[in-house]
């Protein structure tokens, strides 16, 4: 672990200081994330069914993009939402307009999550036909 002295001010303090750089790791590896390593998670491959989808995460927080799309929308509705802290109940996701994140055909749309969210899509409406999804870090 590189520790690194450095002159510093600190509420009126000058002085010398020992920083420690602070490294992310990965849980499922045990090695050390670039902070500049982008996540991308699947949510859906090849879905075709009515209903929810399998949980994903915890998921790292930040900014992503939503990407869904299927080889048939035909009166389908996805929608993505994110686990309540009660760790029963499901919410939309909401993008900065507060309005819900849905798709009715293939999208790509820009969302913010929370650190360790967990995630789903839900479809509505009719079966969609081979449904893939990702988040991607933006």
């Amino acid at each position: 672990m590189a520790v690194e002295t450095t002159e510093t001010t600190v509420a009126g303090f000058t002085g010398r200081a020992n920083l420690m750089k602070a490294v992310s790791i990965d849980p499922s590896t045990g090695a050390a994330i670039s902070p500049t390593t982008k996540k991308q998670y699947t949510l859906l491959a090849g879905y075709s069914a009515i209903g929810s989808g399998p949980q994903v995460g915890p998921v790292d927080g930040g900014d992503y993009i939503w990407r869904v799309e299927a080889t048939t929308w035909t009166g389908v509705t996805a929608n993505l939402e994110f686990l309540k802290l009660d760790g029963v109940s499901w919410a939309p996701v909401l993008k900065a307009d507060t309005s819900p994140v849905v798709a009715t055909a293939d999208a790509s749309i820009g969302i913010g999550i929370a650190q360790g969210s967990i995630m789903r899509v839900r479809t509505s409406g009719a079966a969609p036909v081979n449904m893939n999804s990702a988040l991607g870090g933006l």
